[in-house]
């Protein structure tokens, strides 16, 4: 928290000089300037309370982490903005901590049968597949999901594509994860055997689990998924869990590294 950076408040002034009230109104601006202003005489209790409200923490706390801040400036020139940043800096603790310890184990239980219903009724968005369990498939990004169930239906070695349904959710700390994907490639070998590889997917836009684009709580949903797939076994030769995936050619790239170390 001592890392954190904030800048005076600064206002925007605008003139502009009102031409006609009547029917459309006409404007001229006449100019514009910004200037820097001081937060006067805020004091550091209510910071604690707003802290401790925001981050859920309790007050003896943040009175201990608010007192520890070597530069008390950075907190009284913007309270605002040093709160937000400050409950953002807790929360990430708060949230490694809580994943940090979780395991997974399989417990036997047997997944619904009724997972797959015979047609889904909906209002979203869809798309023609031909290698899906539907004859469409149901798509929440148009610019992430969508591409990669195209480019999907284009692949001859995907055997099947699955997007999976909102009723498959995975239990963690920070709430229910639903995966995006189940996929598998099929592909002969030299020895014209069918060989089957299997996926779990989760498309996000970027293949880095650390970019910052990606919302913190998605990422530690990333990171106990990883657990839970390690579990239950979805972690071998020929299966894995992947995530974050950018699009479908980064998806073929880690099916490659796959395949090459399954044919060494």
């Amino acid at each position: 928290m001592n890392k954190i950076q904030t800048s005076n408040y600064v206002i925007q002034v605008s003139i502009n000089r009102i031409q006609s009230l009547e029917g459309m109104i006409e404007s001229e601006e006449m100019g514009s300037d910004q200037i820097q202003t001081k937060i006067q005489n805020y004091p550091l209790t209510d910071i604690i309370e707003v802290l401790s409200d925001q981050s859920q923490l309790s007050i003896p706390n943040c009175v201990r982490m608010v007192t520890g801040i070597k530069d008390k400036k950075q907190i009284t020139q913007n309270p605002a903005s040093w709160i937000s940043q400050a409950t953002r800096e807790i929360e990430i603790v708060l949230l490694t901590e809580m994943v940090r310890g979780v395991k997974y184990f399989p417990t036997n239980e047997k997944p619904d049968k009724n997972i797959f219903v015979e047609s889904y009724p909906t209002k979203g968005n869809t798309v023609e597949i031909k290698n899906g369990l539907y004859d469409r498939i149901i798509y929440d990004s148009s610019t992430v999901e969508l591409p990669f169930a195209q480019d999907s239906d284009k692949d001859s070695n995907a055997s099947l594509v699955i997007k999976l349904p909102k009723s498959y959710k995975i239990k963690t700390p920070v709430g229910n994860y639903e995966p995006d994907w189940a996929i598998v490639i099929s592909k002969n070998d030299m020895k014209n055997n069918n060989q089957k590889y299997y996926f779990v997917i989760e498309t996000k836009g970027t293949n880095e689990i650390n970019d910052p684009e990606l919302a913190d709580k998605e990422r530690f949903k990333i990171k106990c998924a990883i657990e839970h797939f390690k579990a239950i076994g979805l972690e071998t030769m020929d299966s894995r869990y992947l995530a974050p995936i950018k699009d479908y050619a980064s998806f073929k790239n880690e099916v490659d590294k796959l395949k090459s170390k399954s044919n060494d």
